[in-house]
Parts: structure tokens; C-alpha cells; sequence
């Protein structure tokens, strides 16, 4: 090789070493004699973060059951009021009680559990690329524990204030909020980028290529792993919860509307409005057809992405003004959707309801929790309902009766 071309190629090697200097040194020190792993793209299993995807959709990846049961209980021995998330192996990683984590197996049986503190997050865990468990504990320390539930390290954050959940990213790494600050650490937890937003934040949503930052004002920004937020679009009205579905961004508002925000034209469109007296709670759920919200007199609707009416139905287990009718919770969605056209809501103090796309309906025996907290996809059909007085139950298709 001529040694122009070898000074070239030095110097070339020497411009990416240096580029990389700042993401190497975020992290705890990298020994050069040691081979690093990484493990990249998104974490794998039925629910690894909040919303059960990044996209915050709600949507199982299978179909549910035409008919469901309950296929074994479990209680903890404090409060859930945190969604739980499940790996591709199906444990359960839930916090509960006043800051305690545990695993169950995809028996419901406890693998171990670990005391965080003395107070409970405000956001539930997660998982990382590579199956890492992470939390952002009480003193704002994002905890990353492994799979026999030790501790592997614990960054400081600064961040403090209201926090919105964990987003893991495809190289490994997380994006974590709380007010209007947005975080982005490695997969060794450490600092890559950060950004101050111009209001607080209220949700973290992913794509295969970027963090979506979603503001209260109905702001919507692109952050960089440079730290530099860009706007992508604008709601038009404070937004209370929101939800992917390929290039559109799906809103309730404060003001109580369903509004869709095309992420590439950045038009927004009303699918729905309520009536005077009527509300929609903080929470979307994304079918393959439809768009669910609800109400918390008990009205359940779904609207075709042109905002047509597709569904509109009464979920209460008793008729709406009665002094028995339950209310569905107001603050953690209580809906699941599958891949096909059907859906799973849970509904306080009565048996879960399984919907299909033909209106058809069947309540799930022996399902009934008085507060429930979410609905979380365990895969092969079944699902987790977790309540907030610590009682954990996994439905499925029915046991299959023993042969004569």
C-alpha cells in the first residue's frame, strides 16, 4: 500500500475514533482488552415496556381466543399500580407494594423479588434490548437489573418532577422524561444526549428510527441522539394521552376530542367529539380497524382512521345512572387489542369482557378485580390482568377436557 493512501486511511480512522470519543466516555470506562456486546433493536417479548410497544398502541401481537378463562391467579403482597411487562421467555416483571419488584414465572409463581426503597416509582419498568430490567426508582436512579434480579448499576439521572414511561430503544439503550426534560442513556446507562422541551412532557412513543417527544400543548418534537428536539407536528390542543399507528399520531385532548396528526403532511384531523356531558378518559387502545376510546360512564368506541363510527357500546356491567353502574378506572387503560378485530376490557368490579369485531360479547368467568390496573399480552393467546389490590390474574383459551 502506498503510504499517501495509508496516512489517508490512518487519518480516517483516527476522524471516527474521535467522533466516537463522546458516546464511548458517557458510560462507565471500556476496557480495550475486553470483546463488547451489544445487544440492539427492540426488546423482545409480548409487552417489554408500557403501552406494550413503543408505539404506546396497546395492541397484543396474536389473536385472542374467541373464548378465554382463567388460567391461574397469583397475589402480591402490596398495590399495583404500575403496568407490568413480560419477556419472550413470559415473566412478569411487576412493581408493587411501597417499592418492591418481583418476577413471577409464566406459572404466576414468584421467581425472586427485590425492595427498591422505601417509596414506589412513578413509572413502571421495562425491558432493554438485551432482557435488562430497568426502572427509574424514587431517587431518580434508573436501575438496571438482570434477569435473576441483581442489580447491575444505577445512573443518576437529575432528572425530578412528574415522569411519563420508560421508552427502550433499538441500539440498546432508553429514553426516560420527567417535566420537560428528556434523557437518553446507552445500554450501560450512560448519558448520551439530553434536551429541555417548552412544556412538560407527557408521553415517549418510538419508531425504527426515532424518539417522538409528545408536550402537554399538543406539541409533537423528533429528539436526536445529538440532543436537538425538532418539531414534527403540532395537535392544535392540550392532549391528555396519544398512541401510534404507522405515520399517524392519535390524540385525546383535554378538551375531549380524538384528533389524528399525520406525522408527514403534520395536518390534523377530528375523528370524534363528545357531546356536552360527556368525557373520554386519558387512554387509547389501536385495533387493526379501529381506534378505541371511551368514556367513564362505560361507552366503548371505535372509529375507522377517516373517523367513521364503527363502534359505539355500553360496557357498564350495570344500566348507566344507576347507583351500581361501575365506572371504568380513570387513570390506567383497562383495554387490549389483538392483531385481528377483537378486544379485552377490563371493567371495574365486573367479569372482563371479550369483544369481536361482529358485536358479539362474553364476559370471562371468575375475571372480576374491583380496581383494575391493565391488560398485558403474555403471548400464545393469553393475558395478564393485574388489579390494584395486588391480584394477578392469567387468562387464556380454555383448558382442553381430558380424554376418555
Amino acid at each position: 500500500m502506498r503510504p499517501a493512501r495509508s496516512r489517508a486511511i490512518a487519518l480516517s480512522l483516527g476522524l471516527i475514533s474521535s467522533a466516537a470519543v463522546p458516546l464511548a466516555m458517557a458510560g462507565a470506562p471500556i476496557d480495550p482488552d475486553l470483546v463488547q456486546r451489544v445487544s440492539v433493536g427492540f426488546p423482545e417479548g409480548p409487552a417489554p415496556m408500557a403501552g406494550v410497544r413503543a408505539s404506546r398502541s396497546r395492541q397484543a401481537a396474536f389473536s385472542l381466543p374467541a373464548a378465554m378463562a382463567v388460567r391461574w391467579r397469583a397475589r402480591l403482597t402490596g398495590p399495583v399500580n404500575l403496568e407490568p411487562v413480560v419477556d419472550r421467555e413470559g415473566r412478569i416483571v411487576i412493581v408493587h407494594e411501597r417499592g418492591s419488584m418481583t418476577q413471577l414465572g409464566p406459572d404466576g409463581k414468584s421467581d425472586w423479588s427485590l425492595r427498591l426503597g422505601d417509596a414506589a416509582p412513578s413509572a413502571g419498568p421495562a425491558l432493554l434490548s438485551d432482557g435488562t430490567r430497568v426502572i427509574l426508582n424514587h431517587d431518580n436512579r434508573l436501575l438496571r437489573i438482570d434477569k435473576r434480579g441483581e442489580v447491575l448499576s444505577g445512573t443518576r439521572t437529575g432528572l425530578t418532577g412528574r415522569t411519563v414511561p420508560l421508552l427502550p430503544l433499538p441500539d440498546g439503550g432508553v429514553a426516560l422524561a420527567a417535566d420537560n426534560r428528556v434523557l437518553r442513556l446507552d445500554h450501560r446507562g450512560g448519558r448520551v444526549a439530553h434536551a429541555v422541551a417548552d412544556a412538560g412532557i407527557i408521553a415517549l412513543l418510538g419508531t425504527a428510527s426515532s424518539v417522538l417527544v409528545v408536550t402537554e400543548p399538543g406539541t409533537v418534537y423528533r429528539f436526536y441522539g445529538t440532543g436537538k428536539l425538532v418539531e414534527r407536528g403540532r395537535f392544535g390542543h392540550r392532549v391528555s394521552a396519544v398512541a401510534l399507528s404507522k405515520s399517524t399520531l392519535y390524540g385525546v385532548t383535554t378538551d375531549q376530542r380524538l384528533l389524528g396528526l399525520e406525522l408527514g403532511s403534520q395536518r390534523t384531523r377530528s375523528l370524534y367529539s363528545a357531546p356536552a356531558g360527556k368525557s373520554l378518559l386519558p387512554w387509547i387502545t389501536i385495533g387493526r380497524r379501529a381506534v378505541h376510546v371511551a368514556s367513564p360512564d362505560g361507552t366503548l368506541y371505535g372509529f375507522a382512521a377517516s373517523g367513521r363510527e364503527l363502534l359505539n357500546t355500553q360496557i357498564a356491567d350495570h344500566p348507566v345512572g344507576t347507583a351500581s353502574a361501575p365506572l371504568l378506572p380513570g387513570s390506567m387503560p383497562p383495554a387490549l387489542a389483538d392483531r385481528e378485530s377483537r378486544l379485552m376490557v377490563a371493567r371495574a368490579g365486573a367479569e372482563t369482557l371479550l369483544l369481536s369485531a361482529d358485536g358479539a360479547r362474553a364476559d370471562i368467568a371468575g375475571s372480576a378485580c374491583l380496581s383494575p390496573t391493565a391488560l398485558t399480552p403474555l403471548g400464545d393467546g393469553q393475558v395478564l390482568l393485574s388489579c390494584r389490590n395486588g391480584e394477578i390474574i392469567a387468562m387464556g383459551a380454555p383448558a382442553a377436557a381430558p380424554a376418555q
